[in-house]
């Protein structure tokens, strides 16, 4: 029922699809913070204070575990 598209006005398959979209929604955003330590222009840099590893010193990671999309200052 649910795999066609039907049985949402379930209050048990609202609650799962509600649960499965906040979870997809923290991989992403875990999932782009990897993407911002894994970019070598990250860590490459001279001299080494215009890497922008070196003035980071965590906060993106930081930033993700808690939720929030703090790295994108980074990358712009």
């Amino acid at each position: 029922m649910v795999v066609r598209g039907q049985g949402d006005d379930f209050l048990e398959v609202r609650t799962a699809l509600l649960a499965v979209q906040r979870a997809s929604s923290r991989v992403a955003l875990l999932e782009r913070a990897l993407h911002c330590y894994a970019d070598p222009d990250f860590w490459e840099a001279e001299p080494c204070e215009a890497m922008l590893a070196y003035h980071d010193r965590g906060d993106v990671a930081r930033a993700a575990l808690r939720g929030r999309d703090g790295f994108a200052q980074h990358r712009d």
